[in-house]
């Protein structure tokens, strides 16, 4: 069986999802995994396959620098305006 896995989040969102696509893989499937490039180092650990979507992002760095974006309605604002556009734009 053929999957695609993708994450666009933190350690909490992208974590659990790399989780699954790597047992699906260890149990014989074939996955993908689609996400931003700060995450490729870690697909490719888990045995999976990598595809950039995006240009690179440092999650961590970004919210270390801009800590109002873990608010709820600023980090709304956020991922609307500035994120997805980045993440998203070169992907189509």
């Amino acid at each position: 069986m053929r999957y695609v896995a993708t994450s666009f989040g933190s350690a909490g969102d992208f974590l659990p999802t790399l989780a699954i696509a790597h047992a699906l893989h260890s149990a014989g499937h074939e996955v993908v995994f689609v996400t931003n490039p700060f995450h490729e180092r870690a697909v490719r650990a888990a045995g999976v396959e990598y595809v950039a979507a995006g240009e690179l992002v440092d999650l961590y760095k970004l919210i270390i620098e801009q800590p109002h974006i873990l608010r709820t309605t600023d980090g709304i604002k956020i991922l609307a305006q500035d994120l997805a556009s980045t993440f998203f734009a070169p992907t189509y």
